[in-house]
């Protein structure tokens, strides 16, 4: 029974310390810094260019929280880089702190971020991108202290590793958080970010859930090819991955291909305007205009149904 139950504590202490905080972002990503709010000239060009910037999240409602916040404004206080400070918790008056810059998240930026448990802290580099990760740790300002030394030059990678004990784990988990991610970036204007992050993926080693979502993903960018290449690969060709299959066939004009798919699933796939305008448009592209005009009026006699 010990020893099981310090199996579970030493697998719980490692995916604390090298598991990164947060779910939907990662290192490489970017932080709209001026997206948080702040007190009027608190926070101009001139810090969001510094070449480091660290970033706390934390609650003040949480013992742990305050500590690390605590933690965080004595390493502020001795250090050159840019600190901000956000509270999502209970939103107090909190008194000024020597280089800390106080931000609320008026605009909820951060509900996105899959945050599995505060205080999280987020290193930045002189692009806003995110560079570490830091969740609940033991030794936390003298992790992040060196860390920063590490990156302004004044110890080298061997010093680091050895004075924090850093190793690499393999850590085998799901890639939905960093497609669903994706999807978001697409939607939101970010397509080239997306882009670079969906490539980073090597979807042979993706489920068929994940191999779904990420042919979506390439849906949302328009880019048929590489949606019809993961879709090939699914073996559980259920209605929905019929139903992308014939339309990623359709995109890229094997119509013979897109019709087999289709037209095997019209009768049990659940959205039928989706996949009635997806037969029209093939039939109409084969010139078979009775059959597209038949699959146009059901597509429209759904969509404008009160």
């Amino acid at each position: 029974m010990k020893k099981t139950a310090l199996t579970l504590i030493a697998v719980f202490m490692t995916l604390g310390v090298f598991a990164f905080p947060l779910k939907e972002l990662k290192e490489g990503d970017k932080v709209e810094m001026k997206n948080f709010t702040y007190a009027s000239g608190a926070y101009t060009d001139k810090e969001d260019k510094a070449p480091l910037k660290v970033l706390l999240l934390w609650k003040g409602d949480k013992r742990l929280s305050k500590n690390t916040f605590e933690e965080f404004k004595q390493f502020c206080a001795k250090s050159d880089v840019v600190c901000v400070s956000v509270e999502l918790g209970v939103s107090e008056q909190l008194e000024p702190a020597e280089n800390v810059i106080y931000a609320s998240d008026n605009a909820k930026m951060t509900d996105s971020w899959g945050i599995f448990t505060l205080p999280v802290t987020l290193v930045l580099d002189g692009d806003n991108k995110i560079i570490h990760g830091i969740g609940f740790e033991g030794q936390y300002k003298a992790k992040l202290e060196k860390f920063i030394e590490l990156k302004q030059g004044r110890i080298s990678e061997a010093e680091y590793n050895n004075i924090t004990n850093v190793q690499g784990v393999d850590k085998t988990v799901s890639r939905l958080p960093e497609i669903n991610f994706a999807k978001n970036m697409i939607r939101s204007g970010q397509a080239d970010d997306a882009r670079k992050r969906l490539e980073g993926i090597d979807t042979a080693s993706l489920n068929d859930t994940e191999k779904t979502r990420i042919a979506e993903a390439y849906f949302m960018l328009k880019e048929y090819p590489a949606a019809l290449e993961v879709l090939k690969g699914i073996g559980n060709t259920v209605p929905e991955v019929k139903f992308l299959l014939g339309y990623a066939y359709m995109q890229t004009g094997q119509f013979d291909a897109a019709l087999s798919q289709l037209e095997s699933v019209k009768d049990i796939y659940p959205r039928k305007e989706r996949i009635y305008y997806a037969l029209a448009k093939i039939y109409y592209e084969k010139d078979m205009y009775k059959e597209a005009a038949d699959y146009f009026n059901q597509c429209c006699e759904i969509v404008i149904d009160f």
